[in-house]
């Protein structure tokens, strides 16, 4: 192959010229080791490209000294030879026939403890209760090695792990079974996951994910920054607060005879601090107000400024506390549940409601708000909130996503971030795109950066923007917060988009900036005061509208898609919500979105504590850059509701024939 020739990505049809471009540039960018940031439109086939450029590269690059492998060298790769090799060198007869004999002995053990007698029973429960006492922790200054990194997964994952961990050769069953885990990935040339998996890092660290040296590529970039902000913001209820003291109490009556080294202490005083959280979510003097401080302030405020919050989080994370302390409430709460079947007491209402309560691991969630606040003052706040629709809470809300991001960036060999609207934007701090690199990538020199923008690949003369701002009466469309209610102005919007579904073929997509305002008016156009809006639009087209539940996206999706190619109405008209499970990911390809309309813009509520912080810190931000041309607060207030009207557009801008 020349240097001239264009690179055969194996793309599964005819690439435009901006996706052959892109795959190129995103080749290129990997070879270098470089820093890759890649603007392309939604609907341009960003994601195809992505794929089928990063794969032809790792075909190219994929042995572990970084040369090409023939194709025709074998039929199968080392590595594959390599892993199915390792996988079962290991699995020897007497390694099985020990299973077997371990299984018989687990399944004897249940039998003898269902047929014996309550006293026996109590007896063996105090043996079951050492898989769940602490080890020994006697020093904070160790340079251990964490026994443990698994107590930031999800709630599910984490109760996964306790229930695994129940036996007396539990946690030599665990370190074989992470073994076997790692030797995997180790062998793995591929990895997917979310954004959650790659950007937590104890999450990431709990996996067996090392980016020592590997390339880590993110679709959808543009959303990078909120989604930091959002895994590192760390909410706790009055209620779990309440459950997590109760079950320490619990555990510390059990087993505070047999805790060795600082087990005792280091207890007592997440006991003092989950006492501490509870007092300021129940002020003595009645005033329950929502508020916001820096962490600093909150510790102080809380009067837990004399604990080390550092030793603490360490200590959590050493010693399993929280796996250790759900699997317990799980038993006490399964031998619970027998003396009430002997008893003859069993509800079983009421049973359920309390093993979801129990099994709950809260202080999964506590130890992630504790840790949160050995965060910089200045990266997060505070905000306690007693207005909620549920219990009230207290959040930590990260502000500044790069020291979250730092890590990646540091480890990787090349980072590829791709997104739909990358320049301009002003994502939190309001700057720039060369700010916004700044930001994510502080240490890496400027020609390590490489970036890639391209344009949209349907023709200008296929395309046609219309806005309108006020409806066939003359009567001016306002969508701000207040006037959503003004039946008057939904019914202008309703006979707009009659008179649009009647000369546009096909499918039509229509968005609307909420859940709550797409039901008021789709309520309003139900009615004879409403005009009867949907009963003309059905004349015409067979109408749909996102379900809130994510089980009945499919088969919306695919009815909305089954009416207009039936060819039996004029097409279909499908009622949507930005930001919504319909408004990014899907295309509405061809004649499924001949057509989208955007009822009003997405601005979020200028109301909500959360958002202004966010609009503060932008603004300060902006300020000790020394600019006074941009209002960083109310850029990034923009940008946040452009974002979405771009992914909300972009689904059905697919296709140059379009």
């Amino acid at each position: 192959m020349t240097s001239n020739e264009p690179l055969n990505f194996g793309f599964p049809y005819e690439p435009y010229s901006i996706q052959q471009q892109f795959m190129t540039t995103l080749y290129q960018t990997l070879s270098q080791g470089k820093i890759g940031i890649f603007e392309s439109p939604t609907g341009t086939g960003k994601s195809l490209s992505l794929i089928c450029g990063s794969l032809q590269w790792l075909k190219d690059h994929g042995s572990s000294n970084g040369t090409v492998i023939p194709v025709d060298e074998a039929d199968e790769p080392d590595w594959v030879r390599s892993f199915t090799v390792n996988k079962y060198s290991g699995e020897s007869k007497d390694s099985r026939e020990k299973f077997k004999q371990d299984m018989r002995q687990r399944i004897q053990r249940i039998r003898e403890q269902e047929a014996s007698d309550s006293v026996l029973a109590d007896a063996r429960m105090e043996d079951d209760d050492d898989a769940f006492l602490l080890e020994d922790y006697t020093s904070d200054d160790d340079d251990r090695i964490p026994k443990d990194s698994n107590s930031n997964l999800s709630k599910e994952v984490q109760a996964l792990l306790a229930k695994f961990d129940t036996g007396e050769d539990s946690d030599t069953e665990h370190d074989e079974s992470n073994d076997k885990i790692d030797d995997e990935f180790d062998e793995l040339k591929l990895v997917v996951l979310p954004y959650q998996y790659l950007i937590h890092s104890r999450t990431r660290e709990s996996l067996g994910i090392s980016l020592k040296d590997n390339i880590v590529i993110v679709d959808e970039a543009h959303n990078l920054m909120e989604t930091i902000t959002s895994i590192y913001t760390i909410s706790v209820t009055r209620r779990q607060i309440r459950m997590t003291l109760s079950q320490l109490i619990l555990y510390l009556q059990r087993y505070q005879s047999r805790l060795l080294g600082k087990n005792i202490i280091y207890i007592k005083q997440i006991i003092s601090i989950t006492k501490a959280l509870l007092r300021v979510l129940e002020p003595t003097n009645g005033e329950k107000k929502d508020h916001v401080l820096g962490v600093n302030d909150f510790v102080h405020l809380a009067k837990i400024d004399h604990l080390n919050m550092f030793k603490i989080e360490r200590y959590l994370k050493e010693s399993s506390l929280a796996r250790k302390l759900n699997g317990f409430v799980d038993k006490v709460r399964e031998r619970e549940e027998k003396e009430r079947e002997k008893a003859g007491k069993m509800d079983s209402t009421t049973n359920k409601a309390q093993k979801n309560i129990s099994s709950i691991p809260t202080l999964t969630q506590i130890e992630a708000f504790l840790t949160a606040l050995t965060n910089p003052d200045k990266d997060g706040r505070i905000v306690v909130n007693f207005s909620g629709e549920a219990d009230a809470a207290i959040k930590y809300m990260l502000l500044n996503p790069a020291d979250a991001f730092q890590p990646i960036v540091e480890e990787s060999k090349s980072v590829i971030l791709a997104g739909g609207t990358m320049e301009p934007i002003y994502v939190l701090t309001a700057q720039e795109i060369s700010d916004f690199i700044t930001h994510l990538f502080p240490t890496v020199p400027s020609e390590r950066i490489s970036r890639f923008s391209c344009g949209h690949i349907i023709p200008p003369e296929n395309l046609l923007t219309l806005t309108i701002d006020e409806g066939p009466t003359g009567k001016p469309l306002l969508f701000t917060f207040e006037s959503r209610q003004d039946m008057k102005m939904i019914d202008e919007v309703g006979q707009i988009v009659v008179n649009l579904c009647n000369v546009i073929p096909d499918g039509v997509v229509c968005f609307f900036a909420s859940f709550s305002f797409l039901e008021d008016v789709h309520r309003r156009w139900s009615t004879m005061d409403g005009g009867n809006v949907l009963a003309r639009l059905s004349k015409k087209k067979k109408i749909f509208k996102e379900p809130r539940e994510s089980n009945m996206v499919d088969s919306t999706l695919r009815d909305y898609s089954l009416a207009i190619e039936s060819n039996q109405s004029g097409g279909a008209l499908l009622l949507c919500v930005v930001n919504g499970k319909m408004s990014e990911g899907i295309n509405f390809s061809d004649r499924l979105g001949r057509g989208v309309i955007m009822v009003g813009l997405p601005f979020a509520n200028k109301t909500s504590v959360e958002l202004n912080e966010k609009m503060k810190y932008a603004r300060e931000n902006k300020k000790q850059e020394g600019s006074s041309t941009i209002d960083g607060g109310q850029a990034y207030y923009e940008n946040l509701c452009m974002r979405g009207v771009n992914q909300s557009i972009g689904t059905a801008c697919n296709t140059a024939q379009k």
